[in-house]
């Protein structure tokens, strides 16, 4: 036995074990067993506790994959055309405006912008930021890259935005910019992506789509250029991380952007989870969910229609009213779509996307220029039928849309080829004006944009009017229509513009398609209400996360995260 004042001498674990030594073993067992509770639930409790003073949040270490089946052949803002293109050029390149997620401007690179009270001159004071290399982004910088968007040597995408627009610097940090009238949509100009004039300024502008620069150089924006493979034709692979100069540091680290060759092996790559993101090419994406058995969907629409482009100077026939006429009201958009395009797809019957239908002159088509009421003598050319090569996207549904309008042109007496071509030929036959009859999409970011595809002076490449089409009323119109200073004058003109579209029918439009965004369930995207352009589904890219981590509650203040973490990093 050991005495009590030796006993009490002891730490309290040394008084445990021996009290438990001494104990028979059944009571041993149970103080033992009840011990072990006591402390389980003492840690319980104090997880809880934890968890109840701690917040979940988003890493700053996440790393997310992409996919896609568009081709990727320039990341520079200057020649993005298709969705990724566009979407890769907003990831890496900042411009002096942002769009946020509610369709509102705020400013990225630039500190403040004072507008004059005529509407015509910004003045704009640039914070202090850097370019990835880590050289500071200066007004020179801004100057060079709007004046390459507008030199008809570099025969940017947007060309035709950024004609007519003056500057003048101040220093390195203040300059104005000065247009010739003012100009209802600024705020997209303002966002256009900055280059770096020292990157740039030694390149051949008449080369510098083919320049290695216009795939790879150093970028303004949230992520800059880790890692590029790609095949002869088109970058195949991107590797992305974060630009720790950009104000706002992403909380994915790194973004991976994969194309692929076809949707089927797109989509394989999304249901064994090769990818977190899907980028979705006007398919419909339930069934690939369902197969996944996991993801989420966003839908969305762009302002794009897709049309037939009758091409007068490969086929005299178009070139008569009355032909392209008959061909805009024997095509049924609602049939069209129901067969090939399900309940993604929107009729369009007008200039813009997803316009309602209208004939305002009622004007009688049963007489047809492949016959009364396409039932007798086929359309004649001289003594043969006419033929039409119908030129087309090497897309399944594409080519599925183009089999369909063959047959109802057949009907009516046409001879009708399809011809489809991968995008890289097709953009080069579109910039050729080499086709007869083209399905194509394009996109209408704004009224404005009528002027690029529908002016005289745009019918040569780069110039949008891939018709060749040419109307001196037209022309009138769209000038009034680009010159437009406030809404009232602007929708005047777009009115006048409808009218003229019905009496002419420059071109047939189908169909405006939705398309939509698969993602797995631990990937999260932020996506605008509104999208207008598919660089606005990265506008909030910074915010997109997959991983999450927790912090106290007192120390959750996002912006003092991000800065401790811009400091760290």
């Amino acid at each position: 036995m050991i005495e009590s004042k030796d006993f009490s001498r002891y730490s309290f674990f040394k008084k445990l074990r021996i009290t438990l030594r001494t104990l028979p073993a059944e009571k041993a067992f149970y103080v033992g067993l009840a011990l072990s509770v006591a402390l389980l639930c003492s840690i319980i409790l104090f997880m809880s506790y934890l968890r109840g003073k701690t917040e979940l949040v988003p890493s700053f270490n996440s790393t997310v994959s992409i996919g896609t089946i568009d081709t990727i052949q320039y990341t520079i803002p200057l020649y993005a055309s298709n969705d990724t293109e566009r979407m890769v050029s907003g990831l890496l390149f900042a411009g002096l405006k942002k769009k946020n997620i509610d369709g509102t401007y705020s400013y990225d690179l630039a500190n403040e912008i004072t507008i004059s009270e005529d509407g015509l001159s910004y003045h704009i004071t640039l914070k202090s930021v850097s370019f990835s290399n880590g050289a500071p982004i200066t007004a020179d910088d801004i100057i060079y890259t709007y004046e390459l968007l507008a030199s008809p040597l570099v025969k940017a995408v947007d060309r035709v935005k950024f004609e007519g627009l003056a500057f003048e610097k101040t220093d390195d940090t203040t300059f104005s910019i000065i247009l010739k009238k003012p100009f209802t949509e600024i705020d997209e100009i303002l966002s256009i992506g900055i280059l770096s004039k020292a990157e740039f300024e030694n390149e051949k502008l008449d080369a510098l789509n083919v320049s290695p620069k216009a795939v790879r150089t150093v970028t303004s924006g949230p992520y800059e250029i880790s890692k590029v493979l790609s095949n002869t034709n088109a970058i195949t692979s991107l590797n992305l991380k974060s630009n720790p100069y950009y104000e706002i540091r992403p909380y994915n680290k790194q973004l991976s952007i994969t194309t692929y060759p076809d949707f089927d092996t797109l989509t394989a790559a999304y249901k064994v989870k090769d990818i977190d993101v899907l980028l979705d090419n006007n398919e419909i994406a339930e069934d690939i969910l369902s197969a996944a058995n996991s993801g989420k969907k966003y839908v969305y629409s762009l302002p794009r229609i897709t049309a037939l482009y009758l091409n007068a100077n490969k086929k005299t026939e178009f070139t008569k009213k009355e032909n392209r006429s008959i061909i805009y009201y024997a095509i049924d958009r609602e049939r069209l779509i129901s067969q090939n395009l399900g309940d993604s797809a929107v009729a369009s019957y007008d200039l813009l996307p997803a316009s309602p239908y209208m004939n305002p002159h009622n004007e009688d088509t049963s007489t047809s220029i492949f016959g009364i009421n396409g039932t007798g003598t086929p359309f004649m050319n001289g003594t043969s039928s006419v033929t039409v090569v119908l030129t087309v996207l090497d897309n399944e549904r594409q080519l599925k849309v183009a089999n369909s309008i063959r047959n109802t042109l057949s009907e009516l007496g046409m001879t009708v080829s399809v011809e489809q071509y991968n995008q890289t030929d097709l953009m080069q036959k579109i910039r050729n004006r080499d086709f007869e009859m083209l399905l194509y999409t394009v996109e209408v970011d704004s009224v404005s944009d009528l002027y690029a595809f529908w002016h005289a002076s745009q019918r040569n490449a780069p110039g949008l009017n891939i018709t060749s089409y040419a109307s001196t009323a037209l022309d009138n119109t769209l000038d009034k229509l680009r010159d437009a200073t406030n809404t009232n004058a602007q929708n005047m003109s777009l009115e006048a513009f409808k009218k003229e579209f019905y009496i002419e029918y420059p071109y047939i439009p189908l169909y405006t398609q939705n398309k939509s965004i698969l993602t797995q369930n631990d990937t999260h995207l932020i996506l605008p209400t509104s999208i207008q352009n598919a660089k606005d589904i990265v506008g909030a890219a910074t915010s997109w996360y997959k991983q999450t981590e927790r912090v106290w509650s007192a120390t959750e203040n996002e912006n003092l995260i991000r800065k401790l973490y811009n400091l760290l990093y």
